[in-house]
């Protein structure tokens, strides 16, 4: 919040106008004024600023103790009373910039601070506590005002009801002028929970300059008009030296850097300015970083990302360029997902699996191929990693097993129960689904004589077996073709096969059937047929749908 400090038709340029101005608009703001002894008079208006520094802070000409005393009638200044603080008397100073009574006392911190004014015959009173602690500042010595600044200071005792002042002064003025925020009294007022603040470019002027903050409060003041008030100040001030040269060129080190994903790392911003001078000027340029996600970028200490492989830090400042360039280790994998994760198949069957790795990028990556597979019995199932069946399990006979994969000290296992396929009378089709396959949606299905009808579409010895099964709840449209050039089916592997369910199909990918056993009639019609098969939607590597099928005439 900015304010600019008016007392009648003056502007208080010096640093005890700081927390006087907070409440005061002009001289005719409430009533004030002396008694002369007359209980009607109206009330004089007081205000007092008592400010202490920090024992290693540098306050120049600028007074511990300034008050303004104005009658109340006239607005004009009371220069006759008699003022104290903490029983030490304070005389009026008249030179210009000043009309206050002014001078220096020691106040440490946490000591009381009692204000007496007497005028006449009456004394008007207030009392208050110095700080415990005020906040210590920290800034460059030396700025380039073609940048912005920032400035920080220690929290100190804000207690309650307090706040910040924080100003820039002209070092070399003997009233302490204020030349930032603005060079007409305007100050800077910063709530008690701010630590820093950043300085425009541009700002302030150029010439040795005393940074200014302090912790402010106030209490009232006894007998005094409404407005009155005792502003107690604790604070400390950084000389500083402006310069005015333009910025040539920007820099950032480290360089040629290697870093693991995910370590902070502090990169510094070097500016080489127009009057050949060379400064840290880090926490002054924009930072950005080709990563896709950026933190605390205000500093140069970044958390360093991306995907691996090079990366870019880069810097700028009035249209400045400069940059680094970085290389990020890859994200280290943090787990594995093996899906399916666990199900229970059948002998002469093959099931593909997958890996997904998460990074510690918070992403994941398709792993299945990069992965090393294995079969805890090989005895119920092997699985392959050569090019063409990676991640293909095929289960040989009943018992338990565990699929795993494993990549970079991680490993992730599905457990496998291989179980005989069960027993029918009649003709029957048992079908599994894996979880994500459109035709069977993830469910095992049972059709037998005495829960579904069974009808044959075609089932001559043409090397065409079409047929349809209606359940009570779902129905089964199949397709088996011979690939034998005479149209005959023969036992053996054969790609031909479609299948569908409720009306339920797809694009097919990968599919075939094992035809078992056949038989014929003495017309060729089939009498009797074996076959298990499994069919792929979309890709080969989609769930499956998979069936073992026993038909009778």
């Amino acid at each position: 919040m900015h304010l600019e400090v008016f007392m009648g038709d003056k502007i208080f340029r010096s640093l005890v106008a700081l927390a006087v101005a907070i409440f005061m608009t002009s001289c005719g703001a409430g009533s004030g004024g002396g008694d002369n002894g007359d209980p009607n008079s109206p009330r004089p208006q007081i205000q007092a600023v008592i400010l202490s520094f920090d024992n290693r802070s540098n306050k120049g000409n600028i007074p511990n103790v300034s008050v303004v005393v104005k009658d109340g009638a006239t607005g004009v200044d009371v220069t006759e009373a008699v003022v104290t603080v903490n029983d030490m008397i304070f005389g009026y100073n008249s030179a210009p910039g000043h009309g206050a009574f002014e001078g220096n006392i020691s106040i440490s911190p946490g000591d009381p601070v009692v204000l007496k004014v007497k005028i006449g015959k009456t004394t008007y009173s207030a009392s208050s506590t110095q700080f415990t602690s005020y906040p210590i500042l920290s800034a460059p010595d030396a700025w380039h005002n073609v940048l912005p600044t920032p400035v920080s200071w220690t929290q100190g005792d804000s207690g309650a009801d307090s706040w910040y002042n924080l100003a820039i002064l002209d070092a070399q003025d003997p009233y302490g002028v204020i030349v930032w925020p603005k060079s007409d009294g305007t100050y800077l007022y910063l709530d008690k929970g701010t630590t820093t603040y950043r300085i425009s470019s541009g700002s302030p002027s150029v010439g040795n300059r005393l940074l200014f903050a302090a912790l402010v409060r106030y209490v009232g003041i006894y007998g005094a008009s409404s407005d009155s008030k005792m502003f107690v100040a604790g604070g400390s001030t950084k000389p500083i030296t402006v310069v005015d040269a333009a910025l040539k060129s920007l820099s950032v080190t480290p360089t040629n850097l290697m870093v693991p994903w995910g370590a902070k790392q502090q990169f510094q911003a070097t500016g080489v300015f127009a009057d050949d001078s060379v400064a840290d000027v880090t926490n002054q340029v924009k930072w950005d970083t080709s990563f896709y996600r950026q933190e605390n970028t205000d500093n140069g200490l970044l958390t360093v990302e991306g995907n691996g492989g090079q990366e870019t830090i880069s810097v700028s400042a009035n249209q400045v360029l400069g940059s680094t360039a970085v290389t990020v280790l890859a994200p280290r994998l943090r787990s594995i997902v093996i899906s399916p994760d666990s199900r229970t198949v059948v002998p002469n069957t093959v099931q593909h699996f997958t890996a997904n790795g998460y990074y510690e990028n918070n992403r994941w990556k398709d792993i299945t191929n990069s992965v090393t597979w294995s079969s805890s019995n090989t005895q119920v199932a092997t699985v392959g990693n050569d090019s063409g069946n990676i991640g293909q399990a095929t289960f040989l006979s009943t018992g338990n097993t565990a699929i795993s994969a494993t990549l970079e000290g991680v490993t992730q296992s599905a457990a496998l129960a291989v179980v005989p396929l069960p027993t029918f009378s009649g003709s029957y089709a048992y079908l599994q689904s894996d979880t994500g396959d459109n035709i069977g949606q993830g469910g095992t299905y049972t059709f037998t004589e005495q829960n579904a009808r069974f009808r044959y579409d075609s089932d001559t010895g043409n090397g065409i077996l079409s047929f349809s099964i209606d359940g009570s709840q779902d129905s089964v449209s199949a397709n088996f073709s011979s690939d034998n050039i005479l149209n005959k089916f023969t036992l053996g592997q054969s790609p031909n096969v479609a299948v569908t369910m409720s009306s339920r199909g797809c694009e097919f990918a990968s599919r075939w059937y094992y035809l078992d056993s056949i038989r014929y009639t003495n017309n060729s019609y089939i009498s009797s047929v074996d076959l298990h098969f499994v069919q792929h939607c979309y890709y080969d590597t989609s769930p499956a749908l998979y069936g073992w099928i026993h038909l009778e005439r």
